[in-house]
């Protein structure tokens, strides 16, 4: 399914993988200096002129604005280490809990991360799995 995050106006609310909504673009360079930003950006990329990467989705643009701002809204409930990305912190909290869903079929091995498994599948010469469900 495509996502139509690039049509939205430049102040309106954008969806974020967790469900509620994140902050719009405008908003996210509320209290930067406005030196720093360029007037004419194409679509999602980034406004600091330092920078001007392009990202292909609105979400991943105010995600990368966080980088630039230093803005982490998602605290671990464990340590209160903060994120830029609430994907970014359920994969740290996962690691307190020790919960290792990806499961490698050849060898049993488990993992933190699909992409953890997907490297060591290479060398194992097997396809990898989705989590496994915790019975």
């Amino acid at each position: 399914m495509q996502s139509n995050n690039s049509e939205r106006e430049e102040g309106s609310q954008v969806e974020a993988d967790n469900g509620r909504q994140d902050m719009p673009i405008s908003r996210a360079l509320k209290d930067v200096d406005q030196d720093e930003l360029t007037e004419n950006c194409l679509p999602n990329q980034c406004p600091y002129r330092t920078c001007k990467k392009i990202l292909r989705h609105r979400t991943s643009l105010i995600h990368h604005i966080r980088i630039h701002t230093g803005e982490k809204p998602f605290s671990c409930k464990f340590c209160g280490k903060a994120f830029i990305t609430n994907g970014n912190r359920k994969d740290h909290e996962r690691r307190h809990l020790n919960l290792k869903l990806f499961k490698c079929k050849n060898c049993d091995l488990r993992f933190h991360r699909s992409n953890q498994l997907a490297l060591h599948a290479q060398a194992c010469n097997q396809s990898f799995t989705g989590p496994v469900t915790l019975s």
